[in-house]
């Protein structure tokens, strides 16, 4: 198992290549796909998961083997919600255009809006504080899109 094991089996892509080519088209994406990409990562990045691909992890690096050349960052760079802020306000948007902002009643201030359940994350492996901030915004972001609809 690896980091390309991890990679297949969680976010279903074949290779790292295959994830960057879905990145880089995200701003094509509903807010549900967006969303649901978002929660299928972290939720992957549960301590059975990890154990399974036999990764560790390190500040906010996936690695196995203790190999720093191959390993998968869970930060802005993977995702989506933060790679559609950098494109809509030019790299300096500090989540202006970001889904969380849009669904929550969050204040955009010197830190992202999702800092204190990443930070929960990359502090103490912990997880859940993310998926439950995603899956909660995935659910409001359902209702709206309904609501559009009518």
């Amino acid at each position: 198992m690896s980091i390309n094991s991890w990679i297949k089996e969680v976010l279903g892509f074949k290779s790292m290549e295959d994830l960057n080519d879905y990145l880089d088209t995200c701003q094509k994406l509903s807010e549900k796909e967006l969303l649901e990409f978002c929660i299928k990562k972290w939720k992957g990045v549960r301590e059975k998961t990890l154990k399974k691909h036999k990764l560790e992890v390190s500040g906010c690096s996936l690695f196995e083997d203790y190999n720093p050349y191959n390993n998968f960052y869970m930060n802005g760079d993977y995702c989506p919600l933060c790679i559609i802020d950098d494109i809509l306000g030019n790299s300096d948007s500090k989540c202006n255009y970001c889904l969380i902002k849009k669904y929550t009643k969050r204040k955009i201030g010197e830190k992202e809006l999702c800092h204190k359940e990443y930070k929960r994350w990359s502090d103490w492996g912990d997880p859940e504080p993310m998926i439950k901030l995603l899956e909660d915004i995935l659910k409001k972001a359902i209702i709206f899109s309904r609501k559009i609809k009518l």
